[in-house]
């Protein structure tokens, strides 16, 4: 009888080792594609700049925040930064854009999403 519940516990810790180290793979993955879309984004034009990636979420979903992030659309007037508290707190987002015309729509807008 005890030789199937050792078993039993070995497979269970052994699943959970190996979705641990998968989770910790997928984190890492996001961080290279967040790299990736900021240097897709500069040969676009758009200036992306941020302190730091912070990955999260585990063991039931898989998040990455960028740390006082901003976007700068070179040529187009458009730039976006995170905002921040006296204290250092995350409090809003504010967005600047001088002037947008319905020139500046085309196939080659910036789509951002912001989750707080």
């Amino acid at each position: 009888m005890r030789k199937p519940l050792v078993g039993a516990a070995a497979v269970i810790i052994i699943a959970g080792l190996a979705y641990t180290a998968a989770w910790f793979y997928g984190a890492n993955q996001l961080k290279h594609a967040v790299e990736h879309w900021k240097q897709d984004a500069a040969a676009e034009g758009v200036a992306i700049s941020y302190d730091e990636i912070r990955t999260g979420g585990y063991p039931l979903s898989l998040t990455a925040e960028l740390v006082n992030l901003a976007l700068r659309a070179e040529g187009k007037g458009v730039s976006f930064q995170s905002a921040r508290s006296a204290c250092g707190q995350r409090c809003g987002i504010r967005i600047t854009s001088p002037t947008i015309s319905p020139e500046d729509t085309g196939s080659r807008s910036l789509k951002a999403c912001a989750r707080t």
